[in-house]
């Protein structure tokens, strides 16, 4: 369960009384926000519910109620090395035939950007630059407390509280800092990954084209 839209504002009134507006740790490490989040919300999930990597563009306290969660981190300058893409939009439609589904392309619809790699699984055949990543691992038991900077790389699996079987998360998004020279640095950073990838592609097509010319004698 969660949608990420401060869904325990909008939806949890009841529990409103039980939960701090905001942690008071949060005033003195973003000033710049009077202490106030722009968001809080909750998450529920099993061991099923895995995220896949990605990075936000929010500062995060992230406060495990039950059960337990487990971090995988990578640092923004690990950018160059996550293959990175983006990715065309698509549906699964049932074949009808023994339960099977097949995807089928959405003309029209923009396409996603997206990692596909997992740092906890590497394919390093199919992502040969995340050799040189080494990721950080963290896991938070109910009542650990994660600060998760803004625009570091997470992947985040779950485990059920064992007795009561729950996996409850809350966590406070602070807006960043995009006047912050960490921000504009990564912008660069990101802008300069895109456009060797782009290079990459080319060249990578112009290999495929020469190696489907048949050889004239």
């Amino acid at each position: 369960l969660q949608n990420q839209n401060s869904n325990f504002t909008s939806g949890f009134a009841p529990l409103h009384a039980d939960v701090a507006a905001a942690p008071p740790v949060g005033a003195a490490l973003f000033p710049g926000t009077g202490g106030a989040p722009d968001a809080v919300n909750v998450w529920m999930g099993g061991a099923r519910s895995v995220t896949s990597l990605h990075k936000d563009q929010y500062e995060n306290l992230y406060l495990v109620v039950a059960g337990r969660k487990h971090f995988t981190l990578l640092p923004p300058t690990d950018a160059p090395f996550l293959h990175q893409a983006d990715y065309p939009a698509a549906r699964y439609v049932s074949t009808g035939v023994n339960g099977t589904w097949r995807l089928v392309p959405e003309p029209g619809v923009p396409s996603t950007t997206w990692i596909a790699l997992d740092p906890d699984a590497l394919d390093l055949t199919a992502f040969p630059r995340a050799a040189h990543i080494a990721p950080l691992h963290v896991t938070l038991e109910a009542g650990d407390v994660l600060y998760l900077p803004s625009l570091w790389f997470h992947q985040v699996a779950q485990e059920p509280d064992p007795t009561t079987g729950l996996m409850i998360a809350l966590n406070w998004w602070y807006d960043m800092d995009y006047a912050s020279h960490w921000y504009t640095s990564f912008t660069l950073l990101e802008a300069l990954v895109g456009v060797l990838d782009a290079e990459a592609e080319a060249e990578a097509k112009t290999e495929r084209g020469a190696c489907a010319v048949e050889p004239v004698e």
